[in-house]
């Protein structure tokens, strides 16, 4: 069946049905060398036998494979880490078996946990990574994720990101629905949105006194870093003249937002520099609260579309200044912030986020 109609459906048992007529011509297009000895469904083997989706006896090289696979109507991670498990379970009934899950399209986190449980996988967009008898498939495809599964709770939006960046704050902690909403500042509802996203994902997850902790702190921040958009569209640079270097300047900054009663929390190298200092940097990045033209004109700075020593940033959602802190009497946000801000940062950002990520972050 072509592609464009099995993402069309939308019984999920039909669409099982699809995936599985569908899979002995892809894994053929995939190594055209192999060849399909027989092909079981579950439901064609006896009743002693662990249930699965269906068998395939596949021979390579002259070696004989048994290929367990498990296929799902959604890529939700939290569904490929259950069906890796159970395919583990599966395999040990069958030598020389291989596991192989099955959607119609795995997104980038469902990818990860696969290969981390050693379970191969494949897709109707291109994505497959196949590694047993003598065969190394490995395949990423450039293809979005079809529209009709795409509706889900965004966990890095302006206040979804609020429970994310509590969470990843403290991520050792055991949480209680109502207590992370109260710490992250917004409603019930959205922070059960949010954890049920968090969770279908395999972030997240339930302990068996109804609380919840994170389960993948790492592959969470990575996935925030690459949809951060921060600041990035909210800044005025400026030049100022220099003085002894960046923390004299900022210290200046720091008087005059006192006596003119805004509130400004410094980032990016200005903040790196005092925590965990890697790259040099005279540029000093701060968010101001209030009006940024009180500042600049106390400051006699001089706005420029380039060349600026000192950037003026909004804040996106007031989540930015969680966990903030007082550092050589100075105010910076935290060390997450800073990561985030400073990765997709062309001027060595990455470079000292990344230093700042292992000695400070440390996951």
């Amino acid at each position: 069946m072509d592609s464009a109609k099995i993402l069309n459906i939308q019984d999920e048992r039909s669409v099982i049905e699809a995936l599985a007529d569908d899979f002995q011509g892809r894994l053929s297009e995939l190594v055209p060398d192999l060849t399909i000895l027989r092909l079981q469904s579950g439901s064609d083997l006896p009743s002693s036998r662990t249930q699965v989706d269906f068998l395939a006896d596949v021979t390579f090289g002259g070696r004989v494979n048994t290929l367990v696979v498990e296929v799902k109507s959604s890529d939700r991670p939290e569904n490929a880490l259950l069906a890796a498990h159970q395919l583990k379970m599966i395999a040990k009934e069958y030598p020389d078996s291989y596991s192989i899950f099955v959607a119609p399209y795995i997104g980038a986190r469902a990818r990860d946990i696969l290969m981390e449980q050693g379970i191969g996988f494949l897709d109707l967009v291109g994505n497959a990574f196949l590694r047993f008898g003598g065969i190394y498939v490995d395949k990423t495809s450039t293809a979005k994720r079809p529209p009709t599964q795409h509706s889900r709770t965004r966990i890095f939006s302006r206040k979804s990101s609020r429970i994310t960046r509590v969470l990843l704050a403290d991520k050792d902690r055991l949480w209680r629905l109502r207590e992370l909403a109260g710490e992250a500042k917004v409603s019930l509802g959205l922070t059960q949105r949010v954890v049920k996203r968090l969770t279908e994902d395999a972030y997240l997850e339930k302990t068996p006194d109804k609380k919840m902790r994170l389960r993948a702190p790492g592959p969470l921040l990575d996935a925030w870093r690459e949809e951060y958009k921060g600041h990035k569209d909210s800044q005025a640079g400026f030049h100022i003249s220099p003085s002894a270097g960046p923390e004299s300047i900022m210290r200046r900054i720091a008087e005059t937002c006192h006596s003119t009663n805004l509130d400004c929390t410094f980032t990016m190298f200005a903040a790196a520099g005092l925590v965990a200092p890697f790259v040099r940097s005279d540029e000093v990045h701060v968010y101001v609260q209030g009006d940024r033209t009180t500042l600049s004109d106390a400051l006699d700075a001089r706005e420029v579309e380039f060349g600026g020593n000192l950037f003026l940033l909004q804040a996106y959602d007031e989540g930015v200044f969680y966990g903030r802190r007082s550092q050589n009497s100075l105010t910076v946000v935290s060390d997450l912030q800073v990561y985030l801000d400073l990765y997709g940062y062309a001027k060595r950002g990455r470079e000292q986020a990344e230093y700042l990520r292992e000695h400070r972050i440390k996951f």
